[in-house]
């Protein structure tokens, strides 16, 4: 049995870890935006640091502990790409590469309603 997220209390249905979101995610900035890569390891290292306690699961890719889900980590770096003032083509880059908000009412929403521009 999966356990659940830290932080949302929901159950981990997709054990893909944080730690390879975050390889996955320095590998695009590299391609993206590669100034940013040192303050994004920096803050990816607090983040995880600061929310692992006991882990839950384990990454299906990486065989490292986890417990926060692919949704909440890659919201909170979406969050933290507004804070570094990324363009509305970064954050569509993002959202098209890093999306686990399955309904759309979480950052995906938050995206549309800050970047996409009516036509």
């Amino acid at each position: 049995m999966m356990g659940a997220c830290v932080l949302c209390k929901e159950q981990i249905t997709n054990p893909l870890g944080p730690q390879r979101l975050t390889e996955e995610m320095t590998t695009w900035l590299a391609e993206s935006r590669p100034e940013l890569i040192t303050e994004f390891k920096e803050d990816a290292t607090t983040f995880l640091n600061r929310k692992i306690f006991t882990p839950n699961d384990y990454c299906i890719i990486k065989g490292k502990p986890m417990n926060v889900c692919a949704y909440c980590f890659t919201e909170h770096v979406f969050h933290w790409l507004e804070e570094q003032q990324a363009d509305a083509p970064l954050m569509k880059e993002y959202i098209t590469f890093f999306d686990f908000d399955i309904t759309k009412q979480g950052y995906v929403k938050e995206y549309e309603e800050k970047y996409v521009q009516e036509s």
